[in-house]
């Protein structure tokens, strides 16, 4: 997610790193997070969200996609590393 107070890194890019972005998009939902409809409520204040670095560049669909559907979740952090494992292992992510 792009914004106007995100710093900037040591190529020039003022935006926040990925995991930031999806920690704060993540932190608003409401857990435990039990299937995929308890995602999409966060879709109306994500209509205009990339979540972005260097390498990824994900809308908010594109987000619930990479979901696993190991549910329950019960933290954001929790859902965090489950969407992190999956950026790893498609190497969109170190």
């Amino acid at each position: 997610m792009t914004d106007e107070d995100e710093d900037e890194d040591e190529d020039g890019d003022e935006r926040q790193p990925l995991r930031e972005q999806l920690s704060a998009a993540l932190e608003d939902l409401t857990y435990p997070v039990r299937n995929e409809t308890d995602l999409t409520p966060n879709f109306p204040s994500w209509s205009n969200t990339r979540f972005e670095s260097a390498d990824v560049s994900l809308t908010p669909r594109e987000l619930l996609l990479l979901v696993p559907k190991d549910y329950p979740y019960e933290s954001a952090d929790e859902l965090l590393e489950a969407v992190e494992g999956v950026l790893r292992e498609e190497g969109d992510i170190d």
